[in-house]
């Protein structure tokens, strides 16, 4: 039996940068990629060696890509285009829905990104749509559904 997740359901969220931190839904996600999470390699190769050596380096938690059916008016995506602007640092929580009988929380990646690109597109017979780019800055916080 498969133990996969489906997809409806997931929420990107938006924290409000309060003490005591809300997150707000991001309207009209239609899907999404990322993080693209890969470890830096640093060659330590000596002149001993019978083969190139590596060891991990810094983990670089890159980005997260937003698929969007566009809504200029909407609050976050207002907000989104100004925090490019201001090149505001914001929490954003993936929630995967994933909870399952007695458990009240669902898995989660929250972490601090800033707003990178959101550029536009429009075309004939079509809706608007947008791709919002954050860019991950520093760890990930993955908790489980419990």
């Amino acid at each position: 039996m498969s133990n996969a997740i489906a997809t409806q359901g997931i929420a990107i969220k938006v924290g409000d940068g309060a003490m005591t931190e809300v997150f707000t839904t991001i309207a009209e996600v239609i899907g999404f990629s990322g993080p693209t999470t890969a470890a830096n390699e640093i060659e330590v190769t000596t002149l001993a060696s019978t083969a190139k050596e590596f060891i991990a380096g810094l983990v670089d938690n890159g980005e997260v890509s937003l698929e969007v059916n566009a809504v200029p008016k909407d609050t976050q995506h207002r907000q989104i285009r100004a925090d490019i602007s201001a090149g505001t640092v914001r929490n954003y929580l993936i929630d995967f829905n994933d909870k399952e009988g007695a458990e009240t929380t669902s898995t989660t990646y929250e972490f601090a990104a800033f707003v990178k690109e959101f550029p536009l597109s429009a075309a004939a017979d079509d809706k608007l749509s947008g791709t919002v780019t954050l860019r991950i800055t520093g760890a990930i916080i993955d908790t489980i559904a419990a």
